[in-house]
């Protein structure tokens, strides 16, 4: 019986999670992908990669991103540190992945619309 090898260095769930809190933090920054790579020494196809999540981001090159994006180290690992709020939580960058899947651009505006009208509700409630 021969044990089925994985491979350890393969991008997890959580390194899409990190790319998508980069990718929230530099669009926050207002820094294109090419800018933030310029800062921290890479390409612009490398921080594609970190962002995708298709290639994982080292500890040192994370502080660099955060130094960069003027956030917390903790807030690109979805950690809060006091007074430094997490730059959004999962349930928020799951459904940001997921409105990002759709296609049809009726159905994303009807999805916005409806998210905003029960947000605009719960404000008032």
């Amino acid at each position: 019986m021969s044990a089925v090898k994985t491979d350890t260095r393969a991008p997890t769930e959580i390194d899409r999670l990190i790319g998508q809190r980069v990718r929230l933090a530099r669009k926050k920054a207002k820094l294109s992908q090419t800018e933030l790579g310029r800062a921290i020494g890479v390409t612009y196809q490398q921080v594609q990669k970190y962002e995708n999540g298709t290639d994982r981001v080292a500890a040192s090159r994370l502080v660099q991103i955060a130094d960069v994006l003027e956030v917390a180290s903790a807030a690109l690992l979805g950690e809060t540190e006091e007074n430094a709020p997490p730059l959004m939580d999962d349930m928020a960058m799951n459904l940001a992945a997921e409105f990002s899947r759709l296609k049809s651009p009726a159905l994303r505006r009807a999805a916005y619309d409806t998210l905003k009208a029960i947000a605009i509700t719960d404000r008032t409630s």
